[in-house]
């Protein structure tokens, strides 16, 4: 299927709509310039094409000149169709269009707004939009939806700026490591238990020890009651046989105490150079025991500090791959902008807004704005290309060249309204009617 040729106007007619008389326009050209002083019906005549094609939504309160009761607008398009729009004083609004062979069209309205866009009647509806409307309009215009994007990013970046949360925490809970620190816990209990043996024994090895000497000590006074005994023998032999009988008593419980210390580990012979084994290892539980909860709790220190860094480096790691998406994500948005086509060089979008030239689009000229804006509306009007300029005096002479350039190459119509009556002109509008119709240097 052909693609549809632009249409524009190719005749106006509008009488008693706002300031205006009657006017009648045979435009030419891509770019017609009306001219003339403030409150003279300039801006009526560019308002009067827009009610004309767009019908209640842009009729205002007082539609009709003062003391009228109705006016019309009446326009050709370049397709052939014949529009007439009768606006009563009240604002109703009556529409009707016949085709080139006079057949009346059904559903005018719907037809017209088929046919146009957002900016196809004012350009500088793009240029005085906010920077997310505008960064919309753009994203529609080049094909351009990051929306699933945008919110993936989204979602990765709040992923990701919770793990950095997580491995500051972790970095701030990381003590410093604890040198000449044994890798496992002081065990108390072993400790204790190691001490209380090495005391059960004392006292088993003290015990042994006095029933040694107390059994050293009763043959010491037996053997004195021996020889005591012997001295009178002879007046007690019956005394010496009962005391020979205690003798052997007594040597075999001397014998038997004395096998039982020798079963005992032998003790060791006092030597004050020497440093007793037992006593020393004593010393050495007791400090260890002291110090336990010191070097204990080094111990847990490092643990906790080598925890910590394992779960920084597993964070680090799950960063990296968000970081990894998310640069994924930019650079495939990035491809995507790198193949659009924009309408004029030099525009493109960031995450925020529309931006020319690299710097945010409301930075730019009142002319540069201007232009971009046209551009844009040509773009998005690609079969009713009519747009009305109402801030024609900021455009220099080169801007409305270029201006008119780009309405020529799109095949577009740009009515252009200025303060003047310079040459430039088509028309000129004084008090409510065309003053004059300056020839239009080809």
């Amino acid at each position: 299927m052909p693609e549809n040729k632009p249409v524009t106007l190719t005749h106006l007619t509008v009488e008693n709509i706002k300031r205006l008389r009657i006017v009648e326009v045979t435009p030419e050209g891509n770019l017609i310039i009306v001219g003339g002083d403030n409150e003279q019906g300039k801006s009526s005549l560019l308002d009067s094409i827009e009610m004309l094609l767009n019908g209640g939504r842009s009729i205002p309160d007082r539609p009709v000149r003062q003391g009228r009761e109705k006016g019309y607008i009446v326009g050709t398009l370049s397709n052939g169709l014949n529009i007439k729009r009768t606006i009563m004083a009240n604002g109703n609004t009556s529409l009707v269009v016949t085709d080139a062979a006079g057949q009346f069209v059904s559903s005018p309205q719907t037809l017209f707004d088929r046919m146009k866009s957002l900016l196809t009647f004012d350009p500088l509806a793009f240029a005085n939009a906010k920077g997310s409307e505008q960064r919309s309009i753009l994203m529609e215009l080049v094909g351009l939806d990051f929306s699933e994007q945008s919110a993936k990013r989204a979602e990765l970046f709040a992923e990701r700026a919770a793990v950095k949360k997580t491995i500051q925490l972790l970095t701030s809970q990381v003590r410093d490591e604890h040198k000449d620190t044994p890798a496992d816990e002081v065990d108390v209990v072993a400790a204790v238990g190691e001490l209380k043996a090495i005391a059960e024994q004392a006292a088993v090895r003290k015990e042994g020890y006095d029933a040694c000497m107390a059994a050293d000590g009763k043959i010491a006074r037996i053997e004195c009651d021996v020889i005591a005994l012997k001295e009178a023998v002879k007046n007690a032999a019956h005394m010496l046989d009962g005391a020979k009988i205690a003798l052997a008593i007594a040597r075999e419980e001397a014998k038997k105490r004395s096998d039982e210390f020798d079963a005992l580990p032998a003790p060791v012979e006092p030597d004050p150079d020497a440093v007793d084994p037992i006593e020393n290892r004593v010393d050495e539980l007791n400090s260890l025991i002291e110090s336990s909860q010191e070097t204990n709790q080094r111990v847990r220190d490092n643990r906790e500090r080598a925890v910590n860094l394992a779960k920084i480096a597993e964070c680090s790691k799950q960063t990296a791959v968000l970081q990894r998406a998310i640069e994924d994500l930019d650079d495939d948005k990035a491809a995507q902008l790198r193949a659009a086509t924009f309408p004029i060089e030099g525009l493109a979008f960031d995450d925020q807004a529309v931006t020319l030239n690299s710097l945010p689009f409301d930075q730019a000229s009142s002319a540069e704005r201007l232009r971009v804006s046209v551009a844009m509306g040509l773009a998005m009007n690609p079969e009713l290309k009519i747009l009305l300029i109402r801030d024609g005096s900021l455009l220099d002479a080169t801007s409305k060249a270029i201006i008119a350039q780009m309405a020529k190459d799109a095949g577009g119509q740009v009515w252009c309204e200025v303060v003047s009556k310079d040459s430039e002109c088509q028309l000129i509008i004084e008090d409510g009617s065309v003053l004059e119709t300056p020839e239009v240097t080809a």
